[in-house]
């Protein structure tokens, strides 16, 4: 029974991994996807760290498709640092509008990149030119 309980545990993990995998191959390459879960103490299943072929053996063999390059923009996303010089904003500043929701995006986990689709961030933009006084970084929090 034990083995049977061992075996369930690391199939839940290798499917919570194959997701993961799976949303970070839509955002990045396999060599910062491998960058990414040896950061995160992700190891593979025989305890080794990641590398770029590990990676992308992973993904061919459960048919995950490649990054693409241009993937981002034709699905309307971009990333923190675009949004932050879109807004005029540094990075940081821009990370704390996230944070506190002014501006809505998402990481796939902690570590990955941050995704803004360009329509919220069109959205945003679009209450800043309504609300002037909001241009600042206290005032976007009042938004």
């Amino acid at each position: 029974m034990a083995n049977l309980k061992n075996s369930r545990s690391a199939l839940l993990m290798t499917d919570d991994l194959v997701a993961l995998v799976r949303e970070l191959a839509r955002l990045m390459p396999d060599r910062q996807i491998a960058r990414l879960l040896n950061r995160t103490g992700t190891q593979m299943a025989t305890g080794k760290a990641w590398t770029e072929q590990s990676v992308h053996g992973f993904r061919k063999h459960r048919d995950i498709a490649p990054y693409r390059e241009g993937e981002w923009a034709e699905r309307g996303e971009i990333t923190l640092e675009a949004a932050a010089k879109i807004i005029g904003v540094c990075n940081m500043t821009a990370l704390r509008m996230l944070r506190r929701g002014d501006i809505k995006g998402g990481q796939v986990c902690p570590g990955a990149p941050w995704v803004i689709m360009t329509a919220d961030l069109t959205f945003f933009l679009r209450k800043l030119e309504c609300f002037p006084a909001a241009n600042t970084e206290r005032g976007a929090a009042d938004l």
